[in-house]
């Protein structure tokens, strides 16, 4: 039987935790840009980063999984995402435990998605699968950055 067969990025988290982008949607990867903070942003995206003559949103999606916040920030994904097709490709950025790395994933290897994204922020992930025994959750990058997930945050702070 054949398979489809694609790339991606891992993008590895905290405590072993793992995500994964589209190959075209990791655009570039950074260590130690400067991170500015910005007042009254939510607690996941409170900070930007110089990127290409503009400013990129920081999201640190370590609390958003309920895995430890990490003070040492070196490693940052650029990655890129779209609103509707044919709209402009917009970017943002995402604090990472390591550099990420590319991969070959197939149609076997999908799995069920791991505890930490179930629940309130399942819509966070489209699909998972497994690599090297360990499952790894593709990230939903559009809605992340959709004012849908910031209400819908800002909700369950409140």
């Amino acid at each position: 039987m054949s398979t489809t067969k694609s790339h991606a990025w891992l993008l590895p988290l905290l405590s072993d935790f793992i995500l994964a982008v589209s190959d075209i949607e990791m655009v570039e990867y950074l260590t130690a840009p400067t991170l500015i903070r910005v007042p009254l942003t939510p607690y996941y995206c409170n900070s930007v980063i110089a990127w290409r003559e503009g400013l990129v949103p920081v999201f640190n999606l370590n609390p958003l999984f309920t895995l430890p916040s990490t003070h040492n920030v070196h490693h940052f994904g650029i990655l890129a995402y779209q609103h509707a097709p044919k709209s402009p490709l917009q970017h943002l950025a995402v604090i990472l435990n390591g550099s990420p790395m590319r991969v070959t994933v197939d149609d076997d290897q999908v799995t069920d998605a791991p505890e930490e994204v179930a629940g309130l922020y399942n819509q966070l992930v489209l699909s998972c699968f497994e690599y090297r025994e360990k499952p790894v959750s593709i990230l939903n990058i559009t809605y992340l950055a959709s004012r849908e997930f910031g209400a819908l945050v800002a909700d369950e702070v409140a």
